[in-house]
């Protein structure tokens, strides 16, 4: 009986450590989601090696676009090494699965960052402030992140976003009761097998072939960035990086263990091409799903 109870508590005593450890990242994860002087992306898959992959590979993405977009002068393409080499990790548990997010320092990559704020910070103040707000300026911010934000974190994020959230970005989708009356109220009945919905483009559409042939999110993440390297993937995102959804290819995922690939489907509102099945389909037919979105080089 006492050994029992012994056992007993230890293993509460292992739980807690366990839940105060995991509190712990997710308070680190928060800091630095609200500091802009990082970039920031994440994974969850089945092993910490998966995780860590993708996540390198969709925060290069997300730094390669951000050079680009703000019209930033490099020497040379961000590389997934470079970025892998460089960048920090959390991680936690997820049930089964392992949660990585990966940060690192904008400075790292941009020239020059954060030089601005540094000379403005080394000229002399014109004006004395209160010591009042002098003495809270030096204090560390140690206010507790609100409730909901915290809850919001402490369930992690997955590299694929669910599609509910990018269906619901399209008004003239709506999640539909079931699949059959969504593919009715979009669009008339398909032709089964129609080749005449294959791009027009043959290497796009041998793009889409190889995809089709993966069988999970890392495996398609991996060709993603080999098509990026090639120069014929422009971006690649997740649904939070997404600023118009109806234009951007979306790759569905289920949401086991290893993100099963169900199928790709092309760029539309009303209705897209499924691609494994040569038929009109609704983005919204896979709500709750998981995914990720990409668009062909121009």
């Amino acid at each position: 009986m006492k050994r029992r109870l012994l056992f007993f508590l230890c293993w509460v005593i292992c739980c807690l450590v366990e839940v105060s450890a995991q509190s712990e990242v997710v308070r680190q994860i928060n800091d630095i989601k609200r500091n802009s002087s990082y970039f920031y992306n994440e994974a969850t898959l089945a092993t910490e090696q998966e995780a860590r992959d993708a996540a390198a590979l969709l925060l290069t993405n997300f730094i390669n676009n951000y050079i680009l977009e703000n019209d930033i002068k490099v020497t040379a393409k961000i590389t997934e090494q470079e970025v892998a080499a460089k960048a920090k990790m959390l991680k936690m548990n997820r049930g089964e699965l392992i949660r990585a997010f990966l940060y690192v320092e904008k400075a790292a990559f941009i020239p020059g960052y954060g030089a601005a704020d540094a000379a403005q910070a080394a000229e002399p103040a014109q004006a004395a402030a209160p010591a009042q707000e002098v003495a809270q300026a030096a204090e560390p911010a140690q206010a507790a992140a609100p409730a909901q934000e915290v809850a919001q974190a402490a369930e992690p994020a997955q590299a694929a976003a669910p599609v509910q959230e990018v269906a619901q970005t399209q008004p003239v989708e709506a999640a539909p009761a079931t699949v059959e009356s969504a593919v009715e109220s979009t669009v008339a009945a398909p032709v089964s097998g129609d080749e005449s919905l294959k791009l027009a483009v043959p290497w796009q559409q041998l793009a889409i072939d190889d995809m089709l042939k993966k069988n999970t999110l890392l495996e398609v993440i991996n060709l993603l960035g080999r098509l990026k390297d090639q120069y014929k993937v422009g971006k690649v995102g997740t649904f939070k990086e997404c600023q118009n959804a109806a234009a951007c290819f979306w790759v569905i995922f289920e949401n086991d263990e290893n993100k099963s690939l169900i199928t790709v489907l092309g760029p539309g509102t009303d209705a897209r091409v499924n691609f494994k099945t040569l038929q009109y389909d609704s983005l919204a037919n896979y709500s709750g799903k998981n995914a990720i979105w990409f668009d062909f080089a121009k």
